[in-house]
Order: structure tokens, then sequence, then C-alpha cells
């Protein structure tokens, strides 16, 4: 055991000297380096990390290095987690001066890595007319080598506006580099966060809550603005939850993204429309345990799992729900490959019916967000989720 303590030691060291090394290379200054672990015994949970890097095992982390830079007037955070020996994907974290018009995220599509927003002009503007942003993109890293194996991302980026002003901007590591350590992008973060800023406005908006989980957001917070996190608060990593509730009610009328708030409820009229077409692809009120699952895991935002399901429109061709369309009393959420749209039924505007070669989205306009297309999810004639829509508008 002891043998095995200063091989944890070491490994921990060696990680420390690297992101030093890094971060000094990409012109930031270290204003301070902390490490935390979570339990004692750090040998066992060494050998069992060990064997799990081998074996394709959930890993367990247990303990974090924490860091706090600052470069060219910006103060940003790094947060370093560790499964034993080995480090594991983390998180970068700055708090920027002005507004993003909507949630965005760099997700690896089918066509390659790309930004995705609710916003659709917002995506266009990021994706075809930002030239330097679409390169920056391209070399954002999406795996993470762990033993014999690999952590493939959901998310390189994220960015979302925090309602009071400012836009909170994360990246989570994949490997840039590093035989025996790892590196975690300070370059490529600080770069990427130069020419995001410059797609922000001072204009009044909203909050937003991010489209995927966080795993450190309140440990980054207390980390800005001077308050160190403890080790209860990294011991189990956290999903973003946004803005409390009642900030998120006072801004709805210019929230950007659909919040929770003051919101129409849409159950009844959900159930009378979908009801009728109730069989394997649309499901209402009790769905099948694993099709919940599935559901709640892949469809809803990290942040609304827990809502409550109205119907379900399953958009796969084996009925797994894996992609789908979920209907809350209040949203509508959509998962389909890589796209993932949410919006609330109050800010509906209008609708233009069926939409491409094919007739294979529903067009409508969404408040503060513009046309938004989905899936039309069943046959053209009589399609429940056009119907339901309509009636909503009225």
């Amino acid at each position: 055991m002891e043998l095995i303590g200063r091989g944890l030691n070491k490994a921990h060291k060696r990680q420390k000297t690297s992101l030093l090394k890094e971060a000094q290379a990409a012109g930031c200054e270290v204003l301070s380096f902390e490490e935390t672990n979570q339990q004692d015994d750090a040998g066992k949970t060494a050998i069992a990390t060990s064997l799990k890097a081998f074996t394709g095992g959930k890993m367990k982390l247990d303990s974090w290095q924490l860091m706090t830079l600052e470069t060219a007037g910006l103060r940003h955070v790094f947060v370093q987690p560790f499964s034993g020996m080995s480090p594991m994907p983390g998180e970068h974290h700055a708090i920027l001066k002005g507004t993003a018009p909507s949630t965005v995220a760099l997700v690896q599509g089918v066509l390659g890595k790309k930004w995705e927003s609710p916003d659709a002009a917002f995506a266009t503007v990021l994706n075809k007319e930002r030239r330097e942003l679409k390169m920056l993109a391209k070399k954002c890293e999406f795996e993470w080598g762990v033993g014999m194996g690999k952590i493939v991302l959901e998310w390189a980026l994220q960015m979302f506006s925090r309602g009071n002003g400012s836009t909170q901007c994360v990246m989570q590591t994949g490997r840039y580099g590093g035989f025996t350590s790892y590196g975690v992008g300070f370059r490529q973060y600080l770069a990427l966060v130069c020419e995001l800023s410059n797609v922000l406005s001072s204009d009044a908006r909203g909050p937003n809550t991010p489209a995927y989980n966080i795993s450190y957001a309140s440990v980054a917070e207390a980390m800005l603005t001077g308050n160190a996190p403890s080790a209860e608060t990294l011991s189990t990593p956290e999903p973003s939850t946004g803005p409390e509730p009642s900030t998120a009610i006072a801004q709805e009328e210019s929230a950007p993204t659909a919040n929770l708030g003051a919101q129409s409820e849409y159950s009844d009229l959900i159930r009378a429309v979908m009801g009728p077409h109730k069989g394997k692809k649309i499901l209402v009120d009790d769905l099948p345990e694993k099709k919940e699952r599935n559901v709640r895991e892949r469809v809803l935002p990290p942040t609304l799992r827990d809502e409550k399901l109205i119907a379900v429109l399953d958009l796969t061709t084996f009925g797994s729900c894996k992609d789908a369309i979920a209907l809350t009393p209040t949203h509508c959420h959509v998962h389909e490959f890589d796209v993932r749209i949410s919006f609330a039924f109050a800010d509906v505007q209008a609708v233009h019916g069926f939409s491409g070669m094919l007739k294979s989205k529903v067009e409508i306009d969404v408040r503060n967000t513009g046309s938004v297309k989905i899936p039309c999810a069943g046959e053209l004639a009589g399609n429940p989720l056009l119907e339901l829509l309509n009636q909503i508008v009225g």
C-alpha cells in the first residue's frame, strides 16, 4: 500500500507540473493552485482504478487539483479531477462581459464539429460567418485516453448568458498532447474565449441554462468569486441548475431560451390531441420503464430530467425513444441524432407547416429564438404534432 501511495503522489505531482508548465506557455499567471482529496485510503482507489481502466468500469473521482489563473485581465479557473492515479477530463471556466443571444454548445456532429444552439441564426453565425472560430472549433479535442480505452466527450465547450450582463464560457477537456501527463488546452481555451467574446452584445437578456451537464459549475463560481470550494462540494459533480427560479421568472419575457417560470400549462390539450394517436410511436402518460429512462437521459435537458412527461413521440426505428420529442406540461424537448431543441409552448408565435424537400420538419417561430424546425414525427395527414402546435397558437 505504501508503494501504491507513493505512485499516486508521483502521478499527481507529474500532472501538477504539466499543468503549471502548460499554463505558463499559454501566458497565464497562476494565482493559486490547491489540491483536495475525498478519501484517505487512496491505495484502494488506485488499485480499483488500474483494474477499471482495463475492464471499462465506471471510474470514481476521488481527488482534484484546483487552479485560479489570470490572462490579459481575464480571471479563469481550471478543475482537474482524478480517479486514483489517472487524471480525468476537467473543466475550464470564465465569466465574460456581454450577453450571448442564446445557449450554444460545441458538439461532434455527423459531418464534423459544429456549434449547436436553439437560436438557428446564432448557430449559423458561429458555424459559417466566423472563420477563425470555425478553425478553432476543428482543433478542439473530444477524446481523453485512460489506460487501454478512451472517454469520448458529449460536448467540448458551452456558453450561456447568466442574466446579469455576463456570459459563462466552459470548456471540457479532451487531451491536448502529453505522454505521461495530460495537456488540457489552456491555449485553445483562451483563443476560443477571445473569439467568442466578439459575438457577445450589451443587450439586456434573461439567463439561459446550459444544454448539457456541467460538472463543476458551483466550484468554478466559488473560485471566481474568491470563496474556496470544500471537499464536500467536489465529492459529487453536480448538474448545472442555471439561475435561481425567482430570477428566471423575473427575466422570462426577455429570456432567449425557455425557462420554467410562470408558463401556461398544456397537459389537457396534449392528452386530447395525442390520445387518439396513442400507439407504438406515440406514448401518452404511462411510459414503459426503459423508454422513460431513455427519454429522461437522452432527450430532456440535464437540468429538467425530473419533469413530468405527458406524451412522447418516438423518432427511432426500433422504439427505444433515445431520439424522441418529449412533451411536458409547459415545454417541448427534441433530440434527434446530434440536434437538441427546447422551447416553451407559450413562446410559439407562428406555425408555418411542413418544411424541407421531404416535408420531414414542422417549421415554427419561437419568441426570442426565431425560426425553428422540428421533426414532424409521423404521417403528414392529420399529423398530431402539427395539430397541437396550431391549437396552441390558436
